[in-house]
């Protein structure tokens, strides 16, 4: 089984930053060992991804299993392998890495409920994230959304491939608003995703 990345030349060894930036798959599969059998799955608990929320609907909050054999876990490093999210859980987690902190969206709040606590990521980690997720739009595969109105943007690109189909996601943050991009079939984040959230971001800034 190959595992390759979807530019075709030899980066070599680069920075953790600029691998985000140009969504290096292999520089992701070097880091997978290093988190062990339950490493994945205690990071995506951590964003909420499979948590038991109560948004006020029923709303799948992901899957992230532990275990499995060194080529699972591999892919799983790039959002592959055995992974399942949704669009709410993937906006979800992105506005956990903007915060600093994981708080469980509500769409219906009960005005007498004392409101959840929310709960501090690793501040250090999650800086280093926030770092390259903004430098995906600044030299990076979502280069498009660096000049769009309303405040800077960061967020990453993705390609998820599900049976003969490859969806596109982007996930990110611009101010106090998270979001995430889903494109039933788009084929790369980049080219299908970054263009929707392009035109999501003009039309909230024009109101």
């Amino acid at each position: 089984f190959t595992i390759g990345n979807s530019f075709p030349d030899d980066r070599g060894e680069i920075p953790f930053q600029e691998a985000v930036a140009i969504s290096c798959n292999t520089a992701f599969v070097t880091l997978a060992p290093r988190l062990g059998a339950d490493g994945f799955t205690a990071a995506g608990a951590a964003l909420g991804l499979g948590g038991d929320w109560e948004l006020g609907t029923e709303a799948f909050t992901g899957s992230v299993p532990s275990g499995g054999s060194e080529l699972d876990r591999a892919q799983m490093s790039y959002g592959q392998g055995e992974t399942q999210v949704s669009p709410v859980a993937m906006a979800a987690a992105t506005a956990a890495i903007a915060r600093g902190a994981w708080l469980p969206p509500r769409l219906v709040v009960d005005p007498e409920a004392a409101p959840p606590e929310p709960v501090p990521l690793d501040e250090s980690a999650a800086a280093d994230v926030r770092t390259a997720l903004r430098s995906v739009v600044t030299g990076g595969t979502a280069s498009a959304l660096a000049d769009v109105p309303g405040g800077e943007v960061s967020g990453k690109t993705g390609s998820a491939e599900a049976g003969d189909l490859t969806h596109a996601w982007f996930v990110g943050w611009q101010g106090d608003l998270a979001f995430a991009i889903f494109v039933h079939d788009g084929d790369s984040g980049s080219g299908a995703a970054v263009p929707v959230a392009e035109e999501f971001l003009r039309a909230l800034s024009r109101g």
